[in-house]
């Protein structure tokens, strides 16, 4: 998160290396427009289950990122259901999700998202419990660290965006180490996205990150 001032406003002469909350948002969209299309779904038909934090900027960024996208590819606002997430685990999102799918039960299937994994696995295992196949649900996080138990089974987790604790260490750690040694001032602003994983390639991705 970025430094802020008293005002609650960022403190904008302090240089900042964050994720850019938005653009990972829009990765996720993609991922599921895609997938939409591969599975020959109709837009029309489908319902978007979306668990909103709207306390949490970062989460607002990423939902809206989401969005903005599927609206984009056609997918209607009327049929985008939001409900606010308030106990931010697992268990606490299938609890919010759970009435979003008992209010639209001529829904067949379902797309899923919101701030990060849990989220997600929320949103899944509140389909499973509606009985709901998960051939009928696209389900997409974020962060990527822990989705491999859904990647190695049978779920309507169908992908995440992983987020390279990594190349944040590296790029905080080479830019101290140019404006100190070498008086080389880091920019103001750098922000960056994350990589899409799914079940054919997220083992080869945690190896790159030393996850496994």
């Amino acid at each position: 998160d970025r430094l802020v001032g008293e005002d609650g406003k960022p403190l904008a002469n302090v240089p900042h290396l964050g994720i850019s909350a938005y653009e990972i948002g829009k990765l996720v969209g993609t991922a599921i427009v895609e997938e939409i299309k591969n599975r020959n779904w109709d837009m029309k038909s489908t319902g978007a289950c979306v668990l909103t934090i709207d306390a949490l900027e970062t989460a607002r960024e990423r939902i809206r990122g989401a969005e903005e996208v599927i609206v984009a590819a056609g997918f209607p606002k009327e049929n985008i259901f939001k409900a606010a997430w308030s106990k931010h685990d697992a268990v606490g999102a299938t609890d919010t999700a759970m009435p979003v799918l008992s209010q639209h039960q001529n829904i067949k299937n379902w797309i899923g998202f919101t701030s990060n994994d849990d989220g997600v696995m929320g949103i899944v295992r509140a389909t499973e419990s509606k009985n709901i196949p998960s051939a009928n649900v696209i389900g997409v996080g974020i962060n990527g660290n822990t989705v491999d138990t859904e990647f190695s089974k049978e779920s309507g987790f169908h992908a995440s965006v992983l987020l390279s604790a990594r190349e944040h260490g590296f790029k905080t750690a080479e830019m101290m180490y140019q404006w100190i040694k070498e008086g080389t001032a880091p920019p103001m602003e750098t922000y960056t996205t994350g990589t899409l994983i799914t079940r054919e390639n997220w083992k080869d991705a945690w190896t790159k990150e030393g996850l496994n």
